[in-house]
């Protein structure tokens, strides 16, 4: 074994970097020095410099995140195995119809990132048809296990199939943005985040891509933004960062205790938008395992921003919260309630109800449909959704 790293959710561990701090080798025992402060919540794992090869239980089952308190204190580790995927890679999963973009740079954090674009089976169907967009964080774990961080995805692209299909959606095109190891600083605004620079990465970089290579419906009334975590604490940014880009949002399982609860003091203003739509969700079992221990207060954090946004003018017809019961901090549990959040998201119009299931197709708005979109602001509506 000549390389030993640890990763995990602290700056100097790379923020999930999988080869952040490198270990040195003593006569086969690894040592590392980690200064963080006293009272962090520390989570770490123990890799060989991918997630390919992160630490295991003996019999190979998937450990974990450990957790430790900052105390100032050396702290001896025990690792049974490690995962060994050299010879028998993940299989990929990710349907056909996802088109991908590589390497994609950004320049504001000098690093590159990958785009997934799900397109809907009437994409390839209804030629002359523009489609709405849904821009979904953390793109590498929604849709295949290949790509995914720790080797579980959302499965999302079979939900949308299975919902498409029911008739019980309409046609969106959905982008999965991949997260970088500079994910914290991307997602979170507070104490020295980066947000508001993914922000204009976003706005002046991504959107126009897809707006210029897809068919889409490209204005606020027809663009979504989802994100899980941290990348649910940026959904709920952008409600107030970049207000006209964004009309419906879901932020899951939002890492809403970072940084003292500062997110929640840009949720007592009044969005400059009021959205469309906003689900706001928590597992009530998020925090009870020995991993994302941060979270174990996550169903009241929710409860007590579902109030906040109540009171900051966001009509109750537009805004949903979900408590996941047997949810858990975790890609599967994403998945496993993504239909309901869609469904809510992005519902079907009057108009599309009538025509019946099986039937869903989608074009530009008409007068009739105008009448039927829900109020926004002084309910007055923009939207044939």
């Amino acid at each position: 074994m000549k390389e030993v790293f640890i990763s995990g959710n602290h700056p100097q561990l790379g923020n999930w970097k999988p080869n952040a701090l490198s270990l040195v080798n003593q006569g086969g025992i690894f040592y590392g020095k980690l200064t963080i402060p006293e009272h962090y919540p520390l989570q770490f794992k123990v890799t060989l410099g991918d997630w390919f090869h992160a630490e295991v239980f003996e019999d190979g089952k998937e450990r974990p995140n450990r957790n430790l308190i900052g105390q100032g204190r050396m702290v001896d580790i025990h690792v049974e195995n490690f995962r060994v995927r050299s010879f028998h890679p993940k299989p990929k999963t990710a349907s056909s119809n996802i088109r991908y973009h590589y390497d994609f740079y950004s320049e504001g954090f000098d690093n590159y990132r990958n785009l997934a674009v799900y397109l809907p089976p009437q994409y390839f169907t209804e030629p002359e048809s523009r489609f709405p967009v849904l821009y979904a964080l953390d793109g590498n774990n929604l849709f295949d296990r290949a790509t995914s961080t720790f080797g579980e995805e959302w499965k999302l692209d079979e939900t949308l199939a299975t919902v498409f299909l029911k008739g019980e959606l309409p046609p969106w095109i959905v982008v999965g943005i991949y997260n970088t190891d500079k994910r914290t600083q991307e997602y979170l605004a507070c104490d020295h985040g980066k947000a508001h620079r993914f922000a204009e990465f976003f706005l002046n970089t991504i959107k126009p891509l897809i707006d210029e290579q897809y068919r889409t419906l490209s204005d606020r009334n027809h663009t979504a933004i989802l994100g899980s975590s941290f990348g649910g604490n940026f959904a709920l940014f952008s409600m107030y960062q970049i207000p006209g880009v964004f009309s419906r949002f879901a932020a899951m399982s939002p890492a809403l205790w970072r940084d003292n609860y500062c997110l929640n003091n840009l949720l007592k203003g009044s969005p400059p938008k009021l959205p469309h739509r906003l689900w706001i969700d928590m597992g009530d079992r998020e925090g009870w395992d020995d991993s994302a221990v941060e979270f174990k207060n996550g169903v009241q954090d929710v409860e007590h921003a579902y109030e906040i946004l109540r009171r900051s003018g966001i009509p109750a017809t537009s805004l949903k919260k979900y408590i996941h019961r047997g949810g858990i901090h975790h890609e599967s549990s994403w998945g496993e309630r993504a239909g309901e959040v869609l469904k809510f998201l992005l519902p079907l119009s009057k108009t599309q109800q009538r025509w019946g299931k099986g039937k869903v197709h989608l074009r530009q708005s008409t007068e009739e449909d105008a009448k039927e979109s829900e109020p926004v602001g002084n309910g007055k509506r923009d939207s044939f959704f």
